[in-house]
């Protein structure tokens, strides 16, 4: 029965192409990495700890950057992903896989709807 329950994701799948493209754009992810490269090269200054509370703030910036890309990277992994793994599953007849694909379906549409209110707000 679990095979079967992939059609669902499969159908529903297409709805967040366009809106998972739009987030990726609005997240300005090209943007993030420059300022990940210009962080990381900040940090390497002998200087970089003389000004503790100013060091902390750019750390905190850089992990908030790297987190945003990571998740970003991950969902547009995940979503390149599925059409494959539920061919498979299906192709299988596998209930353990297809439970696997649910569960990872869930934490995506999780992820990208914590990613798009971020961009919200």
């Amino acid at each position: 029965m679990a095979v079967m329950d992939l059609d669902a994701i499969k159908l529903e799948l297409p709805s967040y192409e366009a809106p998972l493209k739009e987030l990726l754009k609005s997240l300005d992810i090209d943007v993030k990495k420059q300022r990940v490269e210009e962080l990381e090269r900040l940090m390497q200054a002998p200087d970089f700890w003389d000004n503790a509370e100013r060091a902390q703030g750019l750390m905190q910036e850089l992990k908030t950057k790297k987190d945003d890309i990571e998740a970003c990277e991950k969902l547009e992994s995940q979503y390149a992903d599925f059409y494959d793994l539920i061919a498979m599953a299906v192709e299988e007849s596998d209930d353990d896989m297809a439970e696997d694909i649910k569960a990872e379906y869930e934490d995506f549409r999780s992820t990208f709807e914590t990613m798009r209110l971020k961009t919200l707000l």
